[in-house]
């Protein structure tokens, strides 16, 4: 089976957000399982990937068509892990200074070329996918551009087109100017209609078009057939529904190891939990916090973006009257930035807001905290409460999405964290309070986190998913 894995970002070389993990991880956990599996990851050669001065290979030069005449195109290849990694370059990628702009016009530009540049190349080194796995509205004109062009006797025959959903609101709307003038029209072929205002746009596109879709969690998939989640596609959705899986996404088990992480303080594992304490000591000290015995840490360690209900987890840590310390590291809306910073301001000493992304601080805080705060209004996935409890954080989540599907509620011993109705501020102070009285149950407690640090989300779990739902795509008529 031969896979072309599409991505705007893919850890180490890029990240933003979590796609990045998704992206630098899945490729390598598909070909570790079956190695008759040949993925090959494309990415555009961002600014920031071209500073860090890789060994890259040159291997093509090509152009492609627009409306205003041909771009050129230049593409460079690395192999690492037994992965091969093309970098897609032309000048609205290399130029751009950051990954995504706020000019949705810019970016549709960029990412529609970055998308048929993709297909192009394997047509010019004759190396023909199975699967195009297209993720998320950047990629997505791939499978738009490849059903057009899927007609008896092209190069693309018999290539089938997966669409990724890794968060629906973001469709790529801006986009369908720079669509039209690469060729890319409403002809495109559709298994199902879609509403005015989504013809033309990137994402609505792809689903209509695309073979298969798979979002990061099965409740996302759900939750995106009704009309408080789906965008206004919740109808394209039910009508592809058939089509539509979730499969939640891992961590790299190797990565995130309080075992032998040599970032923070002092090591640990689940055998020797109470040398976790330690690494609270540690930051706490560091950050200026006079350590007190027997009083939990609770941290938020998030993008501050409305969607995460950071306002909610503040809003409830003022209500709180049980001793506690806070650490919420992140960056995002400045209104929830300067809202963290008040809380910090009128509690400062037992809280700091860290207004920066800091990924070893990180690893520090996800080794420190007893708590880890995730009140999202939709979380399609995350990966925040499985690291989290990988190091003994135990996860005080809302019931959404794939939070839902990784946190099981604790009662009677069983359970890896704690559950609240989402975008309920009051329960989420509820459910903070039970698990703070927990917390000083220290039987309970080592069980629960125990529990949490024992489970297995490793990447070679949602690979096996991914091979078998490649399969079913594969024999679809």
């Amino acid at each position: 089976m031969k896979i072309l894995f599409l991505s705007a970002e893919a850890e180490p070389f890029v990240k933003i957000g979590g796609l990045a993990d998704v992206a630098g991880a899945l490729p390598n956990a598909l070909q570790e399982i079956d190695p008759q599996t040949e993925v090959r990851l494309a990415l555009p050669y961002h600014q920031v990937i071209k500073q860090q001065n890789l060994p890259l290979e040159p291997i093509a030069a090509y152009t492609i068509a627009h409306r205003d005449g041909v771009i050129p195109v230049q593409v460079y290849r690395l192999i690492q892990n037994d992965l091969t990694i093309y970098f897609i370059s032309a000048e609205p990628i290399t130029k751009a200074p950051t990954v995504y702009s706020e000019d949705p016009g810019f970016d549709g530009y960029k990412y529609t070329l970055f998308s048929l540049a993709a297909l192009r190349l394997v047509e010019i080194l004759r190396w023909n996918p199975d699967i195009i796995h297209a993720n998320d509205w950047h990629a997505s004109m791939s499978i738009s551009y490849l059903v057009k062009e899927r007609f008896p006797n092209s190069f693309f025959e018999n290539t089938k087109a997966l669409l990724t959903i890794h968060n629906l609101p973001y469709m790529g709307q801006g986009a369908q100017p720079s669509m039209i003038a690469f060729g890319i029209g409403e002809d495109v072929p559709s298994k199902t209609s879609l509403p005015d205002w989504a013809k033309g746009v990137p994402l609505p596109m792809a689903i209509a078009a695309a073979d298969k879709l798979n979002t990061v969690s099965k409740t996302y998939a759900k939750e995106m057939l009704t009309p408080e989640f789906g965008c206004g596609l919740e109808q394209v959705l039910q009508s592809r529904a058939t089509d539509l899986t979730g499969i939640i996404n891992g961590i790299d088990m190797k990565l995130w190891n309080p075992r032998t992480d040599t970032e923070i303080s002092q090591k640990f594992d689940r055998f020797t939990t109470e040398q976790k304490e330690d690494n609270k000591k540690f930051l706490l000290a560091e950050l200026g916090l006079k350590y007190s015995p027997n009083t939990p840490l609770l941290a938020i360690i998030s993008r501050l973006e409305y969607q995460k209900g950071i306002d909610q987890a503040i809003h409830a840590l003022r209500e709180l009257d049980q001793d506690f310390y806070f650490i919420g590291l992140g960056t995002g809306n400045h209104q929830i930035e300067a809202l963290m910073t008040d809380y910090q301001n009128q509690n400062y000493e037992k809280a700091r807001a860290l207004i920066k992304y800091d990924g070893k601080l990180a690893r520090q805080l996800y080794a420190a905290a007893d708590f880890v705060l995730m009140p999202s209004l939709y979380e399609p996935c995350g990966i925040t409460q499985m690291i989290a409890m990988r190091y003994g954080a135990v996860p005080i989540v809302s019931q959404t999405g794939g939070l839902g599907d990784t946190v099981i509620p604790y009662l009677h011993h069983k359970g890896t964290g704690f559950l609240a109705q989402r975008n309920n501020p009051q329960e989420f102070k509820a459910v903070i309070q039970k698990a703070i009285q927990t917390y000083h149950n220290k039987s309970e407690w080592l069980r629960i986190q125990r529990n949490g640090m024992s489970a297995d989300f490793s990447w070679l779990n949602a690979a096996q998913k991914y091979q078998e739902y490649y399969q079913t795509l594969l024999l679809k008529e």
